[in-house]
């Protein structure tokens, strides 16, 4: 199952954090800055950043994403990051980078934060 949140105590087990409780999702975001390899979600391409944002919270691997949202040359406006993604950045006028950060307490209460593009911000 899958809840979206922000800064709220949700208590569905969230796929990006496997086998803890999702305490907060925090989007940060990289204004006029892509990030090189991202893919578009499977299935129908998101129209808005909240679908884009929804998208990355269903992929466990995601770690943030890239928003167009005057259309890429292809009609893409997203783009997923994540294990896949080489981290390096790109200048562009255009697009927003938003890194997910999930923190998770585990079944010892012990926080557990995620996030693979910390480096970015």
């Amino acid at each position: 199952m899958l809840t979206f949140c922000s800064n709220l105590r949700c208590v569905d087990v969230c796929k990006g954090c496997p086998g803890h409780q999702i305490e907060q999702i925090k989007w940060s975001s990289v204004l006029r800055t892509q990030v090189i390899g991202g893919k578009t979600p499977s299935g129908s391409s998101p129209k808005t950043l909240y679908e884009c944002m929804k998208a990355c919270l269903r992929n466990e691997l995601c770690k943030g994403l890239d928003w167009h949202p005057t259309r890429h040359h292809d009609g893409k406006l997203c783009w997923l990051h994540g294990t896949w993604t080489s981290g390096t950045t790109n200048s562009h006028p255009e697009v927003t980078h938003y890194v997910l950060e999930r923190t998770c307490t585990d079944n010892t209460g012990i926080m557990v934060s995620y996030s693979e593009h910390a480096n970015i911000i």
